[in-house]
């Protein structure tokens, strides 16, 4: 705060000084100075001048030393600004808020908190083959690149990404589950856009996106001298596995039902139903969905076409009836021959009818590998 400047007083007061020295003077001549005498002498006039240029001199150096203060204490705060900025690159702000703290500095170890959210996970596929073409700084800018075309599309849909893990991302959705499956499909159309800007030559980019949506915590884990955020749930792990299963299924979006029918909004994306499965390190079956849309996925409508043809062949295989679903799921071959889907079942049943189904088989696959 700077001290109010003196220097617009001088006149006025060198003025004023000299008037109040010449009444003094003409005082001093008059016959009442003996009766009622004037304490302003000229000498006393003067100490009163010096005395003002001396509180003058330090008030402008106090001004001087104020403004030098002011601009130390602006730069500190952008020095402040900058560093919150820096650290909420690395730990979202969402994150913190979850944790119940402003800023970063005020993180302990041992900070939790359970929320349910939608978890959701990408990954590009065949990465390993794209990476090996290009050299460590073309990969890193590669991967720059791509992630800069779905960052702000996840936060539009008020999600915030908790982790990379290399070409895969991480993200969570506090809110309605709608966002979340919005957000999907936008990433799926933001990696179309960025395919369509590649040069000729480079390789286009398929990803596979895996959501579920449950209780999970989160907190702070580590030790005193090296801490993370982190996200600890079976949804977490779920949806991990939900998305590695997209290129077992060839599908670019899978989503458990219960985190499809939570919709607060239903809204009409095309599906289709794909299994049944149990991951491993789990003991309950989640149903998957495949969420379709001819703009990422060129395949999707004739997919949607033969959709409710699955869902009566899937229908009668989980009856146990073989030879039936065998006969359907060949139909459905013989109509789309390139569904990856449709031949993973026959293979399935092929191997059933030979060999019998597992002790207690509901209809559900298990996938006992990560």
């Amino acid at each position: 705060m700077a001290i109010p400047s003196l220097r617009r007083f001088w006149l006025p007061t060198v003025l004023g000084g000299v008037f109040l020295w010449g009444l003094s003077s003409a005082w001093d001549l008059s016959p009442f100075h003996a009766v009622v005498p004037l304490p302003l002498s000229p000498i006393a006039f003067l100490v009163f001048l010096a005395t003002l240029g001396l509180l003058t001199r330090t008030i402008r150096r106090a001004e001087d030393e104020t403004s030098t203060l002011n601009q130390t204490i602006g730069h500190n705060l952008e020095d402040l600004q900058s560093a919150a900025e820096a650290y909420g690159r690395f730990v979202p702000g969402q994150f913190l808020r979850h944790l119940n703290r402003d800023s970063i500095a005020q993180v302990r170890l041992g900070d939790q908190v359970e929320r349910t959210m939608t978890v959701f996970f990408s990954d590009i596929r065949n990465f390993t083959t794209i990476s090996e073409k290009m050299t460590p700084q073309e990969n890193f800018g590669f991967l720059n690149n791509y992630l800069g075309h779905i960052g702000p599309v996840i936060r539009e849909h008020f999600g915030f990404i908790d982790k990379y893990i290399g070409d895969s991302v991480m993200a969570l959705f506090d809110g309605p589950v709608d966002e979340a499956l919005a957000a999907a499909v936008a990433v799926q159309l933001a990696t179309a856009g960025y395919n369509a800007g590649l040069d000729p030559g480079q390789d286009a980019l398929t990803i596979g996106i895996g959501m579920h949506s449950g209780p999970l915590m989160l907190g702070i884990i580590g030790e005193k001298d090296r801490m993370e955020s982190t996200v600890i749930a079976d949804a977490v792990n779920l949806a991990s596995r939900i998305e590695s299963l997209t290129k077992h299924y060839d599908c670019r979006i899978l989503v458990t039902r219960s985190t499809f029918e939570a919709q607060m909004e239903p809204q009409p994306y095309l599906t289709r139903p794909v299994d049944l499965v149990r991951v491993k390190g789990k003991t309950a079956s989640v149903e998957l969905l495949e969420i379709l849309n001819d703009q990422f996925d060129p395949r999707a409508p004739v997919k949607n076409d033969l959709a409710a043809h699955l869902a009566e062949a899937m229908m009668v295989y989980r009856r146990g009836d073989f030879f039936g679903a065998r006969s359907l799921f060949q139909s459905l071959a013989y109509k789309d021959p390139q569904d990856v889907l449709y031949g993973i079942y026959r293979r399935r049943i092929e191997e059933y009818i030979r060999l019998g189904v597992p002790a207690g088989w509901d209809g559900t696959t298990v996938f006992d590998v990560k």
